[in-house]
């Protein structure tokens, strides 16, 4: 056996370095354990949103079955393109979406005031 004489500055190095890094590996194990508790909280809200899915999909297949079903797509089926004759008919009215046959009313009623002021104007 050897023996290595050590000066006190180079044990006091040594001893900092070894404290050094047993701080560093168990800081290490400390942000280890904080992962594994922050994954297994992750698949516990994983699971209960699945469940929570699940059962919105349950509700909503039986709120599905008991709602009444609708027959516009069988009508719109059975109108034929050659009984549309114009965009002014009654049946493609039916067909347009509520907000566009309100903006055509607004225009209308633009037009109608527009038409009040030029009568005004024009008895002046």
């Amino acid at each position: 056996m050897e023996f290595v004489k050590l000066t006190s500055a180079e044990k006091t190095y040594t001893e900092k370095s070894l404290l050094e890094v047993q701080a560093q590996f168990i800081s290490v194990l400390q942000h280890l354990s904080n992962y594994h508790n922050q994954r297994d909280e992750e698949l516990k809200l994983k699971l209960a949103l699945r469940n929570k899915i699940e059962e919105s999909k349950e509700f909503l297949e039986s709120l599905d079955k008991s709602l009444p079903k609708s027959h516009f797509k069988d009508n719109i089926e059975k109108i034929k393109i050659s009984e549309v004759k114009s965009p002014s008919s009654p049946m493609y009215e039916s067909l347009l979406p509520t907000k566009i046959i309100q903006e055509e009313t607004k225009e209308q009623k633009l037009q109608r005031e527009l038409a009040e002021i030029k009568r005004k104007l024009s008895r002046l």
